[in-house]
């Protein structure tokens, strides 16, 4: 499989505080990989970076083959996602949303927007209006507006928070559906299990820096994060 993302040797420095260390991994074409750690581990500020919303102090990011500083344009064609909630006009039905993201867009049309609502299967509220949405509606409202460019790859930042046990349901059933498409996902979550569940492989963050969480014989996702952040002395909420 060819290599969707690779991130090497990242760091970033804010307030002369390092929030993330030398961060590197790759991820592959229609993959599903959990990005787990503690509060404050440097997860989101990864993740900021990757979607080219702050500029790392060291290091380089490609997507699909692009670097991100010298093709920008080209890499950042191929990325899309949702950093802490989705953003999207709450007076307007679901629908229209799309179409205006879709008039910014050279890749969508009707038959697309039309492909995407039922891929998330949101025909039964597309034309409402947004603001009466649930908020694991207003999940997949945010998923469909970052597909509307068909991105190789899709960030999605704790996406789980706040859902209930049918919106969790709907979002799992979701991710298949989307790698199946030939989109990978780069997901954060607190939420271990799920991630388990959900993922093909998982990334651990911890102080800005990668570790192994490579769980040992017998061994669930959850008991690996706690022996590695017991061994480092972690005390942060999950």
């Amino acid at each position: 499989m060819s290599v969707c993302l690779e991130v090497k040797n990242l760091s970033k420095t804010i307030k002369g505080k390092h929030i993330v260390r030398g961060v590197s991994f790759q991820i592959e074409e229609g993959k599903i990989v959990g990005f787990v750690g503690p509060n404050g581990a440097g997860k989101t500020t990864t993740m900021r970076m990757i979607m080219g919303l702050i500029t790392p102090n060291n290091g380089s990011i490609k997507i699909c083959g692009y670097d991100m500083l010298s093709n920008r344009k080209k890499a950042m064609g191929n990325i899309a996602g949702i950093i802490e909630k989705p953003s999207f006009y709450k007076d307007f039905t679901g629908r229209d949303n799309l179409y205006l993201a879709a008039d910014i867009s050279e890749d969508a049309d009707d038959d697309y927007i039309e492909e995407i609502i039922q891929l998330l299967d949101m025909d039964s509220y597309i034309d409402d209006k947004a603001r009466t949405y649930s908020l694991g509606m207003q999940q997949r409202l945010g998923i469909a507006l970052a597909l509307i460019n068909r991105p190789k790859i899709l960030i999605l930042d704790e996406p789980l928070n706040g859902l209930d046990p049918i919106g969790m349901r709907e979002l799992h059933q979701l991710f298949p559906k989307l790698c199946e498409k030939g989109t990978s996902i780069l997901i954060s979550s607190h939420i271990l299990k799920e991630i388990e569940e959900d993922c093909d492989e998982c990334i651990m963050i911890m102080d800005g820096s990668t570790v192994d969480i490579s769980p040992n014989e017998g061994e669930s996702l959850e008991e690996a994060f706690f022996r590695i952040t017991d061994a480092k002395g972690g005390n942060k909420h999950v």
